[in-house]
């Protein structure tokens, strides 16, 4: 390589001749993504020495992979320019306040971005959309998490959960409260609607969007009253895609396919907090189909060969669901299943 002479700086100029330069250094963790991140340094010249003689530190140039000092950013002696670690899409600014954009041929953190995002050099940067998943499907969360991360750029998901109470916790938590729930219907331990009506009584914060692999007639009206935004199908991903962002921007979503009317998550909000929240919501989806056989007068065996589970299960469904409802016997339960009783608790 041929030495590089720099008009004007004698000392650089020997320093330099002395051999080639190197090659950019890049921090640890960066260099598999080829993200430069470190200003490059020059064999034997010592920064310093090229600094104070008023030229700024080698950038690495775009597409080249090679530092160079051609089109070298304007700086005046002793200012040293600080482009390691320059906040995203921020001007390249040295240690006297000015603030200076590298010229034609030099890599920034908004061509990084452009690089890895896809997104053109200075553009506005879509703010990033939050998701909390709960299913207590396994594979319907991946199924889910795999639609957001490749069909939405701007979202990330935070966290998902099989437990509809821990899903509860996270959003109640200022530190991990997502700005769109996705949420099963169908659950066994606490049911989708009691899931979302116990979030909308405490907060408007959390936009929640109601998924199922059922009809959407099947959920969508008790979806709206448990003060959901919207209601989607499990398993086809536009729509997805689509109510998420809708719900995001303050939104509902409607169904499509019943006349069922969303709230916002204010309106919902505004609805739901005064009042108490109906003990039946409390029941999980097997406690309510249990509760459902009992008041059709089914004895516990039959209860059980009907939901295919043991006697003892189905016993344990009754008994959650006679607590839950916040009464002490099984007829009191029925009566207050069926609307019988005055006081629905």
């Amino acid at each position: 390589m041929p030495d590089v002479a720099v008009s004007g700086c004698p000392i650089v100029n020997a320093a330099v001749s002395m051999r080639p330069l190197c090659r950019p250094r890049m921090r640890k963790g960066n260099a598999a993504r080829g993200m430069c991140t470190e200003v490059p340094v020059p064999g034997r010249v010592v920064d310093r020495m090229w600094t104070e003689a008023g030229y700024p530190p080698l950038v690495k140039e775009v597409g080249s992979g090679r530092p160079t000092r051609e089109q070298a950013v304007p700086s005046s002696p002793g200012r040293r320019h600080h482009v390691a670690g320059a906040r995203r899409g921020a001007s390249v600014k040295d240690d006297g306040g000015a603030s200076t954009r590298p010229e034609k041929g030099y890599m920034t953190m908004d061509d990084i971005d452009s690089t890895h995002t896809g997104k053109a050099p200075g553009s506005a940067t879509r703010p990033i959309v939050t998701i909390g998943l709960l299913d207590n499907d396994p594979f319907a969360l991946a199924f889910l998490e795999r639609t957001i991360g490749e069909l939405m750029d701007e979202a990330r998901v935070i966290w998902k959960t099989t437990s509809g109470r821990d899903a509860l916790a996270r959003c109640l938590s200022p530190d991990t409260a997502p700005n769109v729930l996705l949420t099963d219907m169908s659950m066994d331990e606490l049911s989708g609607p009691a899931v979302c009506r116990a979030i909308r009584v405490k907060t408007a914060r959390v936009a929640i969007l109601a998924v199922t692999s059922f009809s959407l007639a099947v959920y969508a009206s008790k979806a709206a009253a448990a003060g959901a935004q919207g209601i989607v199908p499990k398993a086809v991903e536009t729509p997805i895609v689509e109510a998420v962002r809708v719900l995001a921007a303050g939104g509902t979503w409607p169904s499509g396919a019943t006349d069922v009317a969303f709230d916002t998550a204010a309106a919902a909000h505004a609805r739901l907090a005064g009042g108490r929240t109906p003990r039946r919501f409390l029941l999980s989806d097997r406690e309510a189909e249990a509760m459902n056989l009992c008041s059709r007068g089914l004895d516990t065996g039959r209860i059980a060969a009907d939901m295919q589970v043991g006697v003892s299960t189905a016993k344990t469904y009754l008994t959650r669901a006679i607590h839950k409802l916040g009464v002490s016997t099984r007829g009191q339960a029925v009566a207050l299943w069926t609307g019988a009783m005055e006081d629905e608790r």
